[in-house]
């Protein structure tokens, strides 16, 4: 699977839906995401070349989008029919955030930090009152999670972000939990509980809640085997 991750790249550094569609920012950034965490960095690994191919594609997207807009790719993706159309916004986030700590100190390090400020800005703008970041595509709490994940995850590579924007972030993840029934609130979620309650737990994680009443809740089901397994694949 590696060598044909490899092989599926364009010229340009992106990745498409198929390895002969055009590439798009979202799925770029979850194969450089792959390639990183399997120890293909900027600096290490046999395919080290291909995800600074990839990081190159997706600071470029970047740096063409004018500031004052939100999404960074073109509408009509199929990443997008499914996670919302900012999505490419949010993973082009994490992808350079997961990046730059392979990278040396230099020209190429300081585009890809300032292409992840600029992203950062844009997810920022993109929050709403509630705390979630995009009311479209499939399932819009995994959008709020991708969005969330990726502020965090610039955050750790060393981008400002907005404490305030963080809070309502987490308390909007933390609300897919309803006290009063004991049970996980799925109209953002397709109706698919599974996707709530990890949104859930990851939010009290990262917010040192685990042991309040919504991640013990979340844990007790994603911890139950026969309800996992319903979801076959997913």
């Amino acid at each position: 699977p590696l060598k044909w991750l490899v092989s599926a790249q364009n010229d340009n550094g992106g990745w498409g839906a198929d390895i002969t569609s055009p590439p798009d920012v979202a799925t770029t950034a979850i194969s450089g995401i792959s390639l990183i965490r399997l120890g293909h960095t900027m600096s290490a690994g046999q395919y080290q070349a291909s995800t600074r191919k990839a990081v190159g594609y997706v600071a470029a997207a970047i740096e063409k989008t004018p500031k004052e807009e939100i999404a960074i790719n073109a509408p009509g993706t199929l990443a997008q029919r499914k996670l919302g159309r900012y999505i490419d916004t949010f993973l082009g986030a994490q992808l350079l955030s997961e990046a730059l700590p392979s990278m040396k100190p230099g020209k190429e390090r300081d585009r890809v930090k300032a292409a992840l400020q600029a992203c950062v800005s844009k997810i920022e703008r993109a929050q709403r009152a509630d705390g979630s970041f995009s009311p479209d595509g499939w399932a819009g709490v995994l959008s709020d999670a991708f969005a969330t994940g990726g502020l965090h995850a610039a955050k750790a590579a060393g981008a400002a972000t907005s404490p305030a924007v963080e809070q309502r972030a987490e308390h909007h993840m933390l609300e897919n939990y309803d006290g009063k029934t004991h049970q996980f609130r799925t109209q953002s979620s397709a109706g698919v509980e599974l996707y709530a309650m990890a949104g859930t737990a990851e939010a009290a994680a990262r917010t040192g809640q685990m042991k309040g009443e919504a991640a013990q809740a979340a844990l007790a089901r994603l911890s139950d085997e026969n309800f996992i397994r319903g979801f076959g694949t997913y």
